[in-house]
Formats: structure tokens, sequence, C-alpha cells
């Protein structure tokens, strides 16, 4: 019995330590909530967003464009769009390139 005992502490804790790591809308207005739903993400795929410091309207920009959270932020904070972002790696520039081209005024040739 004293193992059985054992054995379900081991499983509660277990539970406890999973249910802390899950994702939630925890600390969200309903609002917000709402529309994280409405632009199409789920509750995992939003806190990745939102670890970014992305809302729902800016993440479904840059998502519809291709881009992860992580490559977003790194072109959103060179002050790229995600639709001029989406532009210049149309045309196979990486960020760097991109950042010198349009610093000289240039802008990516869209192909036809």
């Amino acid at each position: 019995m004293k193992r059985v005992n054992g054995l379900v502490g081991v499983f509660c804790a277990l539970v406890l330590v999973g249910c802390a790591s899950t994702p939630s809308w925890e600390g969200l207005s309903e609002s917000d909530i709402a529309a994280w739903k409405s632009a199409g993400f789920t509750v995992e795929s939003a806190d990745l967003w939102r670890d970014y410091n992305f809302s729902a309207v800016e993440a479904q920009s840059w998502s519809q464009q291709g881009f992860d959270p992580e490559e977003a932020a790194e072109w959103s904070k060179e002050s790229f769009s995600a639709d001029e972002a989406s532009r210049w790696k149309g045309a196979e520039f990486d960020l760097d390139t991109a950042i010198e081209e349009r610093a000289k005024g240039l802008a990516p040739i869209e192909s036809q």
C-alpha cells in the first residue's frame, strides 16, 4: 500500500509540474483572447507570439507572410513591416542585406 501511495504522490507531482508549464490565456482580457482566437491562433501559438511582444493583429500579419515569431521579431526590430519584409525575402535577400540596401534607398525588385 505504501508503494501505491508513493506512486500516487509522484503522479500528482508530475501533473502539477505539467500544468504549470502549459500555456494558458491567463492574464489576458476577454477581448484579447477573442482577438487571438479570431486571428486563428491556439493558446500555444499565441503564447509564442506574445513571448516576442506581438499583438494578435501583428502576429496574424507576420504569420500570413510566412514568418515565425523569432524571425518576425528580428525583421520587426529593424523597422520592417511584415509586407515589406516579405517582399525582401521573396527577392531572396537576407535581413542584413535588406537593411544595407534599404539604407541606400533601394527596394527589392519583385519577379513577375
